[in-house]
């Protein structure tokens, strides 16, 4: 049996295994409220219902990440890499879009370092690259038993947490 935390146990997770190994991370989402990331190691789906602009609810599952990465590679690794201000400056220039993909490309290329401040003085951060699909439970079966496991542990989030407001849908 698959085993549903909420969004943030698995945030936090993902975090902390980050951190320790930012090597082999791959990201994907999609405009319906679902996230697939999938790590050197272990994968995680992520879905969120949005209650306002600044509140959402999220559920997620821990899930063989072998199961998705080819699916959802774009050939860079998911990861944050610090960016020197002079090449932010540039990126941020009128410069012609071929010269910012170059740089992009080149900043993709360098290795993901962990979340930790000392990485980042002096320099932007680049985060990414990550895949936008239009439909993450379209990528594979047991993509959409997940979808379906985690959707009824928000919807039964959002009914216990806002009856009223549940009950104008329904």
């Amino acid at each position: 049996m698959t085993e549903i935390s909420t969004a943030e146990e698995i945030i936090k997770e993902i975090t902390e295994r980050y951190n320790k190994r930012p090597i082999g991370w791959l990201m994907a989402s999609d405009p319906k409220g679902n996230a697939v990331i999938a790590g050197p190691d272990v994968g995680y789906r992520l879905k969120f219902m949005m209650i306002s602009p600044t509140e959402s609810i999220g559920y997620g599952a821990r899930f063989d990440s072998n199961e998705v990465s080819a699916l959802i590679d774009t050939g860079f690794q998911f990861g944050f890499r610090p960016v020197p201000s002079t090449i932010m400056k540039k990126i941020l220039t009128d410069m012609p879009d071929v010269e910012k993909a170059t740089l992009i490309r080149q900043i993709l290329a360098d290795a993901p370092v962990p979340l930790e401040t000392e990485h980042f003085q002096g320099a932007g951060v680049l985060g990414g690259p990550l895949l936008h699909h239009p439909d993450l439970r379209l990528i594979s079966a047991r993509q959409r038993e997940l979808d379906a496991k985690i959707s009824l542990e928000v919807e039964r989030e959002f009914r216990r947490k806002y009856p009223l407001r549940a009950s104008i849908y329904r």
